[in-house]
């Protein structure tokens, strides 16, 4: 029978994982039966280092009286099935196991024998359990010839977990920089970036070595910035055809390039503020000025007249 369980809050700052726990067929030994028989239904059997799972179901009459008891056996070849947490099971054969899985491997619930009935366990199931990724320090907006930074710890805390700092091109995950943790599972990744990019950015890392599954962690957008010379437009101009197709209204994001390819996307940084837009136009056709930006686009950063603006193309 299946159960319907609540979702509530996990402790170590992580998310709460249900297990429910249904009928299956039995399985013929001697002196092992199957309760009810019992099965895992895992809400979510992707976990994260420190989450907690909860494990809810109902048991035959047999059961009553006796301990339940959820274990589970790690990857690794020959590990043994350990116990992570127990309950009594009360007249209502219903119960409710609550622990923490830091290994990626099988679960099962497991009833002991005693002198008046033989062993009960479940089936197994299947559960994944990745790295926790800490980022506390990065620098991800800098100009071109500067460091962009990642730093931070995993959890469990070992030595020697490999640690990649990663950009999306083309499709693909491009390392910047690696490193490996520190005993105390601290990670540092830098890479300096000589030309303009915007890009996808995250840091990844194996658990293989304490059994645990690989993960990885977004970072948000690496920018790197170069100066340009910038103005803006549109009062006066709404209504009128844009060179890349529609017309030029007072909400158009967009910005106006003689040569890059119209759809190709900018970031534009002024004063702490940002915003990511599309070559909608061509010009400006005024000396020295490499881009003019629309009216909305202006407003987003705080940019009037023209002057100098920071962009990754």
């Amino acid at each position: 029978m299946r159960s319907t369980l609540p979702l509530r809050a996990g402790g170590f700052a992580g998310a709460l994982s249900v297990v429910a726990i249904t009928a299956a067929p039995a399985a013929a030994q001697a002196d092992t039966q199957f309760v009810g028989p019992l099965s895992f239904k895992l809400g979510d059997p992707r976990l994260t280092f420190g989450d907690r799972v909860v494990v809810k179901g109902s048991s035959s009459h047999s059961a009553v009286g006796r301990q339940a008891v959820l274990e589970l056996r790690s990857q690794a070849s020959g590990a043994p099935w350990r116990p992570i947490a127990s309950q009594v099971i009360r007249s209502h054969r219903r119960f409710s196991l609550r622990g923490r899985i830091h290994r990626t491997g099988s679960v099962r619930i497991r009833i002991p024998a005693t002198p008046g009935g033989g062993e009960l366990r479940s089936r197994e199931r299947r559960v994944r359990v990745k790295p926790r990724v800490i980022v506390r320090r990065r620098s991800l907006q800098v100009t071109a010839g500067r460091r962009v930074v990642a730093a931070g710890f995993v959890r469990p805390a070992a030595a020697g977990l490999p640690v990649v700092l990663e950009i999306s091109r083309g499709g693909r995950w491009v390392t910047l920089d690696s490193d490996r943790t520190s005993p105390g599972g601290r990670y540092a990744l830098a890479d300096r970036r000589r030309g303009t990019m915007s890009a996808k950015a995250r840091v990844r890392v194996s658990g293989r070595a304490v059994g645990l599954s690989a993960t990885h962690r977004g970072l948000g957008r690496i920018d790197v910035y170069r100066r340009a010379y910038a103005s803006w437009y549109g009062p006066g101009l709404y209504g009128n055809h844009l060179g890349c197709g529609g017309r030029l209204n007072a909400g158009s994001l967009g910005v106006a390039h003689k040569r890059l390819p119209c759809g190709t996307l900018v970031t534009f940084r002024r004063s702490g503020r940002s915003v990511r837009v599309p070559v909608i136009d061509r010009g400006p056709y005024v000396g020295g000025r490499e881009y003019d930006l629309t009216a909305a686009t202006a407003r987003r950063l705080g940019f009037s007249g023209h002057g100098p603006i920071l962009a990754t193309r």
